[in-house]
């Protein structure tokens, strides 16, 4: 790394239309308020020709931020959660917009959340999606197998909002429900209906409505409905 000279605060994100993980970095920017530069990568954008892009994420693995750091390094990111850690950290530890202060018991449980949306809600949407779509006809045990553990992780969220009322984790909007907004949104593309989970129908209308969100949906190329 090298030490440059261009100001703090002039991110530049790189993200292919449609990205359920670019969602939630879009999410965090727009309700954050940060400056950003928003680079929008299609399909047909080759990742080998292009050196920059080649040298921002050599696998082709999208969202992207790249960002001057507090010693004068510019860094280039490119796993959700990494992003989503540095974005609070550098931007967010004083006013706790979307976090909660470093340590404390609720960090540690809105982080929980929101590697569960990361690591268990967010595969199976993805093979639930996936296998809608694509498995050959006839072939439903994939379809059924997807489509039922994304509804058992829905009726986790379903009870954990019963618990909890108006978000997942201190009475507050946070990183927690940020982690989940892209799969609930495209349920039905997974074939679930959210309508049978009525906290979670009730928190659907609530965070949608955040026009933090809105934005952040709509840089990111995800159709929502309000």
């Amino acid at each position: 790394m090298s030490v440059v000279t261009e100001p703090r605060g002039f991110i530049d994100f790189y993200n292919k239309p449609g990205s359920s993980n670019g969602a939630k970095v879009a999410i965090i920017l727009n309700e954050l308020g940060l400056t950003y530069r928003h680079h929008e990568i299609r399909p047909s954008t080759s990742l080998d020709k292009d050196t920059t892009y080649h040298s921002l994420s050599p696998n082709g693995h999208f969202p992207v931020i790249t960002d001057i750091h507090p010693d004068g390094f510019k860094i280039s990111l490119d796993q959700t959660g990494a992003i989503a850690q540095y974005l609070i950290s550098e931007y967010d530890r004083d006013d706790h917009a979307i976090s909660f202060p470093q340590r404390s018991a609720v960090e540690i449980e809105a982080m929980n959340w929101f590697f569960f949306g990361a690591t268990r809600v967010a595969p199976a949407h993805g093979e639930a999606v996936h296998y809608k779509k694509e498995a050959p006809e006839g072939e439903w045990y994939s379809v059924e197998r997807f489509r039922s553990r994304t509804t058992g992780l829905f009726f986790a969220l379903e009870q954990r909002l019963k618990e909890t009322g108006d978000y997942l984790v201190g009475n507050k909007f946070s990183i927690a429900d940020i982690a989940q907004i892209p799969f609930v949104v495209a349920a039905e593309e997974a074939g679930v209906s959210i309508e049978i989970f009525p906290a979670l129908t009730a928190w659907y209308n609530r965070v949608i409505s955040r026009p933090g969100v809105k934005k952040g949906l709509s840089v990111a190329g995800i159709e929502f409905s309000a």
